[in-house]
């Protein structure tokens, strides 16, 4: 689930507006979550042959070549758990990313399509909606072996219990937060609220509680394999290739591709409708390098971290567009020693923002906060010399 590294910025402002609940507003229900079975997976739907096996969060589709995705389903928002996927091959399943609030439910799903084991399960990075299912992985498939790149591995060891403990303590009053916009009527600009928006803060808020009770018992074993520039399994008749293109959304970011299928698996380097960038852990100017490289593939089909299957170019080009603009309009904002609140103000980007926005409110909102907050203030790290 995604909070702290693409939504810190905006996501506080929004906490600053009701940092003074009620007492109980800052309670936890878990009512609906213990009433909701989280491994109960629908059948395979004959009406939808692509389709095999769907949850209230994700629809398992197939990629062909026995290749499934568990495609998220929940509203777009401020909290995401991510795509997974899963490469059935001759004897064994290689898996790309376990999220964090679903693990059980997608393997109820895979192993209503084979009852072969887990072999592999490959983290595209450390955030925990990429890795927090690993646990869930060890359970099931006793043997399984973890795949990840070398600074990857490095967080694991170092960085995720940090980044749970100020989780634990942020969700509560982002919990709160939205439970009194949603009572109120009210949006996170203080406008009433639309359809789309309440969808949204009412998925943010259910996420959000099932991950706080998920936080007691975490914990990622680090990766027993290490990936500095790539890696080529060949397992059975399937070569799977997994490569370091770049720093993009952190410095250990992984993909995935199969090339006799053409299925490229792009983790956080793309993301849609809007792309996750974390203003400290982010790494803008090089993200449309390492985008060019995942192009490079010439894949028929991309599955993103999270948003819908791509099956054309048009999206990650587009991200390209937008990263380099940013980083020409902070590079020339730095020539002339401005604060990174001056170049945030006089950003100009009405030339790709609709793109992104559309007319959608909750859009709108992940834009500012993902784009104007967190990928200027990234790109403005990286051109003063940060890290």
């Amino acid at each position: 689930m995604v909070f702290d590294r693409a939504v810190r910025g905006l996501l506080l402002l929004a906490l600053a507006l009701a940092l003074n609940p009620a007492p109980a507003a800052a309670q936890l229900s878990t009512r609906g979550l213990n009433e909701r079975p989280p491994t109960v997976v629908a059948p395979h739907d004959p009406q939808a042959p692509n389709v095999f096996g769907t949850s209230e969060d994700f629809q398992m589709v197939s990629l062909g070549a026995d290749i499934y995705a568990a495609i998220r389903t929940e509203p777009l928002g401020l909290a995401a758990d991510c795509n997974s996927v899963f490469i059935v091959d001759d004897d064994a399943v290689i898996v790309v990313d376990s999220t964090s609030g679903s693990a059980r439910a997608e393997i109820a799903a895979l192993r209503r399509i084979t009852n072969k084991p887990v072999r592999y399960v490959i983290n595209t990075h450390w955030h925990d909606d990429h890795i927090l299912g690993n646990q869930i992985y060890e359970q099931a498939y006793p043997g399984v072996r973890f795949i990840a790149q070398t600074h990857t591995r490095e967080h694991i060891e170092t960085n995720t219990v940090t980044e749970r403990q100020q989780i634990a303590v942020q969700l509560p009053h982002f919990i709160a937060t939205l439970d009194g916009l949603l009572a109120n009527n009210r949006s996170l600009d203080d406008k009433p609220i639309t359809p789309e928006e309440r969808a949204s803060y009412e998925s943010d808020t259910r996420m959000a509680k099932r991950f706080l009770l998920s936080l007691p018992e975490a914990h990622t074993t680090p990766p027993q394999i290490s990936v500095d520039s790539g890696l080529t399994i060949y397992d059975g008749h399937r070569v799977v290739e997994v490569r370091d293109l770049g720093r993009a959304h952190t410095d250990g970011d992984l993909a995935v591709y199969l090339p006799t299928e053409q299925v490229a698996i792009a983790g956080d380097i793309v993301t849609a409708p809007i792309p996750f960038v974390g203003a400290t852990q982010s790494y803008v100017t090089e993200w449309p390098a390492t985008l060019q490289r995942l192009l490079a593939w010439h894949a028929r089909i991309i599955v993103p971290g999270h948003g819908p299957i791509l099956r054309d170019d048009a999206y990650p080009r587009l991200l390209i567009r937008l990263f380099e603009i940013i980083s020409a309009q902070v590079k020339e904002g730095v020539k002339r020693n401005q604060s990174l609140e001056e170049v945030r103000k006089n950003m100009h980007l009405e030339g790709v923002e609709p793109a992104f926005v559309d007319d959608s409110p909750v859009r709108r909102m992940l834009f500012q906060n993902n784009v104007v907050y967190a990928a200027v203030g990234a790109a403005y790290r990286e051109l003063q010399g940060g890290r």
